[in-house]
């Protein structure tokens, strides 16, 4: 009788080398569909904001909004495929906001990842210092020095516009299809 050593073969395999007529069902997800030479091993993933218009945040404020992973990537042995939705939230930390997730959505399917993102900086509204908004506040500004006569007036535009521009509030910037590297905590 001779002996044959099979190394590195399934079982699916070996029981059809040696005739047995397994019953298998073979059913591929999204994630196994990706060899693993596609999907680099990684500690970041690459993701995009998915809105086509601008989106500003207000200081303070949260906003939850899931991010589109951008190519395929292997974190800690979880094949992410290209298309995997990571729901999660934009949050207020000192300086702006940051993104920051505790699951992927694999087709469809829940898996734990916790990521953050860098911190994304606010600014001035830009809304609130264009110049049709800083002519609003120097026309306020005007109107109120009115009463001390001329002079008051062009004091009150004058104060009115820096004093507008000086007061808008602090937002962050999303652009469409802006892409955030995410961490993987």
């Amino acid at each position: 009788m001779k002996k044959c050593i099979l190394i590195g073969l399934s079982s699916t395999v070996v029981a059809m080398i040696i005739g047995i007529a397994p019953d298998v069902n073979i059913v591929a997800t999204a994630a196994e569909t990706i060899s693993e030479a596609q999907a680099k091993s990684t500690s970041t993933i690459s993701a995009s904001v998915g809105i086509t218009d601008l989106v500003y945040i207000a200081t303070g404020e949260t906003l939850a909004y899931p991010l589109t992973v951008n190519s395929p990537v292997n974190v800690n042995g979880l094949l992410v495929p290209p298309g995997s939705v990571i729901p999660g939230e934009f949050r207020p930390v000192a300086g702006g906001s940051q993104y920051f997730a505790d699951r992927v959505l694999i087709g469809g399917n829940p898996y734990p990842l916790s990521v953050t993102s860098d911190l994304i900086n606010d600014f001035k509204d830009p809304r609130e210092t264009t110049f049709g908004a800083t002519l609003g506040d120097a026309l306020i500004g005007a109107a109120a020095g009115a009463a001390l006569g001329p002079i008051g007036a062009v004091g009150g535009a004058l104060i009115g516009a820096i004093i507008g521009n000086v007061s808008a509030p602090q937002v962050v910037e999303l652009m469409p299809n802006q892409t955030l590297t995410l961490y993987v905590q």
